[in-house]
């Protein structure tokens, strides 16, 4: 039995990498819309010794216990009141959030959950968690782990933001030309597509990346799961997603509203639609507070399924 509180341990808070936007942002949703409370924890990744290479993990140990002690865990506003700075002594009455980058159990929890943002082992190209966790998927066309008595939830953590303070059509420039692509996540692939002139935006600010954005004409993105996608298109970009074989529009993103402004390949047909459904996409973006509403209830309700028995949760 599990009292209604969260604790998500994960790294400080980065507006430009969305694996450190989306656990932030679920804090701030499961406190503002749910009966929990979801608190921030820093994450530190200690060394594990399964490498064999026990003077660099000595190191590595060494500097992560330095940072354990003088850094704190820096998250956005809204989650000010909810930063944890300590272990609870109670911590079996909590449920214990980890990213799927965090190997095994580090602070030992009795209930864990895992938030699975990419592919288990995708960096790693390990993987170790333990028995009896739940975990959440981001979207429909990333893998699960299969380990004795742990679930995955059929409902997905998508949670959604979008800047649109710097994002938007304001000063944009009449005579778009030229080409900016992402890489990010993704892979490189053949297109039929010229990007001797184009402009990587990997690595760079929002500022300059919205900057670019406003003056270009296309914007390409090897990453399927980027975010960036969208903003391109809330700054008048065409804006092209290179699909991944044998993954068709339907399984990469089956919510169509978000699919506005955005081609998924390089078709007329889907050319075309990119462009005709940028106003849609505005008007999207104003409901996106009732989406994330929707996945913080359902994840909290899926918790108290999973470690309370709570069927009708």
């Amino acid at each position: 039995m599990i009292d209604n509180k969260i604790i998500i341990v994960t790294g400080c808070y980065d507006e430009n990498i969305g694996g450190s936007i989306v656990p932030h942002q679920l804090c701030k949703y499961v406190n503002k819309y749910t009966d929990y409370d979801c608190y921030m924890y820093r994450a530190y990744i200690y060394p594990s010794f399964r490498d064999g290479s026990i003077t660099k993990s000595l190191w590595v140990l060494f500097s992560t216990l330095a940072k354990r002690f003088l850094l704190k865990i820096k998250s956005i506003p809204d989650n000010s009141k909810y930063l944890l700075y300590r272990k609870p002594r109670n911590l079996d009455d909590y449920v214990v959030v980890y990213l799927d980058g965090m190997a095994d159990n580090p602070l030992n929890a009795k209930n864990v959950v895992r938030l699975l943002l990419h592919n288990p082992g995708y960096f790693s190209k390990e993987v170790h968690y333990n028995c009896g966790e739940l975990y959440f998927l981001y979207g429909p066309h990333f893998n699960s782990v299969n380990i004795l008595d742990s679930e995955t939830s059929k409902n997905f953590v998508d949670i959604k933001f979008f800047n649109t303070e710097l994002y938007n059509s304001k000063s944009l420039i009449e005579n778009r030309d030229g080409v900016c692509h992402l890489v990010r996540k993704g892979k490189v692939r053949d297109i039929d597509f010229d990007l001797s002139s184009s402009v990587l935006i990997d690595g760079k600010s929002h500022k300059e990346i919205a900057a670019i954005f406003k003056r270009s004409k296309y914007y390409i993105s090897f990453d399927t799961e980027s975010a960036y996608s969208i903003l391109a298109a809330l700054c008048g970009c065409i804006s092209i997603v290179v699909p991944i074989q044998g993954v068709n529009k339907i399984t990469w993103q089956p919510d169509e509203k978000f699919r506005y402004g955005v081609a998924y390949g390089f078709s007329k047909e889907e050319i075309d639609w990119a462009i005709s459904s940028q106003g849609l996409l505005n008007q999207h973006i104003i409901d996106i507070e009732e989406h994330n509403k929707k996945v913080a209830m359902t994840f909290t309700k899926d918790l108290k399924a999973f470690f309370n028995g709570d069927v009708d949760a």
